[in-house]
């Protein structure tokens, strides 16, 4: 019976949310969400971030490395998901012609690549913040 009660209760608290998430105009928030998104990005193309290294020293040309170890599916930030995914986009970047890739070296029977950005790569950077080695985004 309580159980019975409990689920009426949830079902019922559930519809009143949704009917008052649905009724209620968010126009003005939506407005200014849009409008900041479009200052931080008048073009409205995705971006992806190439960040390696220290942030302060100069970033490219860039040599790939491997971390070994587990992948933390609960850690946002992981040091190791972050570095392979680094060195997928750069690869992939350097297909589409936007970095030079060159092998320099092995780290067992792994391959080492050493990354540029070429002169069509830097008509797609953004150096946030104005700096001439920061967080580079390409669009």
């Amino acid at each position: 019976m309580k159980t019975q009660i409990k689920k009426v209760l949830i079902l019922g608290s559930s519809l009143l949310m949704l009917s008052l998430l649905t009724g209620c105009d968010f126009t003005d928030y939506k407005t200014r969400i849009q409008r900041e998104n479009d200052i931080n990005n008048p073009t409205g193309n995705k971006k992806s971030c190439l960040a390696v290294g220290d942030l302060t020293e100069d970033m490219y040309p860039y040599t790939i490395q491997y971390i070994e170890g587990e992948i933390d599916p609960d850690d946002a930030w992981d040091k190791i998901a972050a570095n392979n995914e680094l060195n997928l986009k750069l690869s992939l970047y350097a297909k589409e012609g936007l970095f030079t890739e060159e092998l320099v070296g092995h780290d067992g029977d792994k391959p080492l690549y050493r990354y540029n950005l070429t002169e069509e790569g830097r008509k797609y950077v953004d150096w946030w913040g104005g700096l001439t080695s920061a967080l580079v985004g390409l669009w």
